[in-house]
């Protein structure tokens, strides 16, 4: 007689993370753990943070459901806290998987003048190959250049104990390069 593991898992278990069609793994993932750094020194302020993949077939992109390339989108509202006119922001991401496991880095860079006081919102989309494991992403301020020439960039130090305590994890600053 054989013996093995048997593992029984219910469909409503199941569903959230897999879904079939046509022969295609679709992700149909768990709501998505979204998370923004407030750092004081920043001057922008992030206002609001989603996260999604396309629903639309992955049609944005121009790819087709046997592509295999799925689509993440970022949509964050941010505010010029600075007192100074912003040419051109530069939002960073770690994302992680449903393990808490790093998976990699976005940018989202906005070239456009935010006047002091006021906010923009912003959408990016990322192109991943077979990758529909993604759960939580912390979002921070990672550079801003001003209308004077003067860079302001984010402490990789605080970033990182930020998204820590965060996640919980214990990662090295090289995570955030």
């Amino acid at each position: 007689m054989r013996k093995g593991i048997v593992i029984v898992a219910s469909a409503a278990l199941l569903a959230p993370v897999l879904s079939f069609g046509g022969g295609f793994w679709n992700p149909t993932p768990l709501d998505y753990k979204v998370a923004i750094i407030d750092d004081a020194n920043a001057p922008i302020k992030i206002t609001k943070l989603e996260l999604k993949y396309d629903e639309k077939g992955f049609g944005l992109a121009g790819f087709g459901k046997e592509s295999g390339l799925f689509e993440l989108y970022t949509k964050a509202k941010y505010e010029n806290v600075s007192g100074k006119e912003i040419v051109a922001a530069s939002l960073g991401g770690v994302v992680f998987d449903y393990f808490d496991d790093h998976l990699y880095n976005i940018a989202c860079h906005a070239i456009e003048k935010i006047e002091p006081g006021k906010g923009k919102e912003g959408t990016w989309s990322f192109n991943f190959e077979d990758d529909f494991s993604t759960y939580a992403i912390v979002l921070y301020v990672e550079a801003v250049r001003f209308t004077d020439e003067t860079v302001w960039k984010a402490d990789d130090e605080y970033v990182l104990s930020e998204v820590n305590k965060i996640r919980g994890t214990s990662y090295a600053v090289d995570i955030l390069r």
